[in-house]
């Protein structure tokens, strides 16, 4: 039964790359070439967005694959070792890149919330900061957990 959880958990790790993958490689560079073509007041902040979101992109897509190495650790029983504390660590650093790079956002976000009247989008730019730092802060935790697991053995 184990088993199926942990195929699920692949399966749904590699289902999380396909929006990015759709977004950075089809939806930004149709964006791009229509933005350029636009006098909007926006076009500029649409393209800071727009690269933080390919810098971005870096840092989730490492974080899927140290997932799915966890997952693989975790298939063959080995989720207390070594390993499994430095992809923890990894998954860790890389969402407070994300949580950093938006961080940076905010501002920009802020800026076409208010020129637009939409205060509410300053919110989905906070919920982000917010979920990355929590998965940093989760993956800290149990990576603190295995090891003090791994010392108790010793």
């Amino acid at each position: 039964m184990k088993k199926y959880y942990i195929y699920f958990l692949k399966t749904t790790t590699l289902l999380a790359s396909l929006p990015v993958l759709f977004l950075c490689l089809y939806y930004f560079p149709i964006l791009f070439v229509e933005g350029s073509k636009s006098d909007s007041v926006y076009v500029p902040y649409l393209f800071m967005i727009m690269i933080s979101f390919y810098l971005m992109a870096v840092p989730y897509f490492m974080s899927l694959i140290e997932t799915f190495k966890l997952l693989i650790n975790t298939n063959k029983n080995e989720f207390l070792s070594q390993l499994s504390i430095q992809s923890l660590n990894k998954i860790k650093y890389m969402a407070f890149c994300i949580s950093i790079i938006f961080m940076i956002d905010l501002p920009v976000i802020y800026f076409i919330a208010n020129m637009d009247d939409a205060p509410g989008l300053i919110l989905f730019g906070g919920f982000f900061v917010l979920l990355s730092l929590t998965i940093g802060v989760f993956s800290g935790l149990i990576k603190n957990i295995i090891k003090d697991n791994l010392h108790q053995q010793k």
